[in-house]
């Protein structure tokens, strides 16, 4: 299902070009998981990010946390 199958990308700090970049690696098979802030998360609405949040897993994590880093 596309050239990039298979491989698995992590979206860090998704603004602007970064949401883009991971929905079209997203269209060619790469598996996006996207980290966001817990703050930054709430920020983000499904109607603006309805689009360029397609074919990803969003996960909120505190990298500054130890626990957040544990994870």
């Amino acid at each position: 299902m596309g050239p990039l199958r298979g491989v698995r990308i992590l979206e860090l700090g998704g603004r602007g070009p970064v949401r883009f970049c991971g929905m079209l690696l997203g269209d060619l098979g790469a598996e996006i998981i996207s980290v966001d802030r817990p703050r930054e998360a709430d920020d983000i609405t499904p109607l603006s990010d309805a689009g360029l949040g397609r074919r990803r897993r969003r996960v909120r994590l505190d990298l500054r946390s130890a626990a957040g880093r544990a994870t």
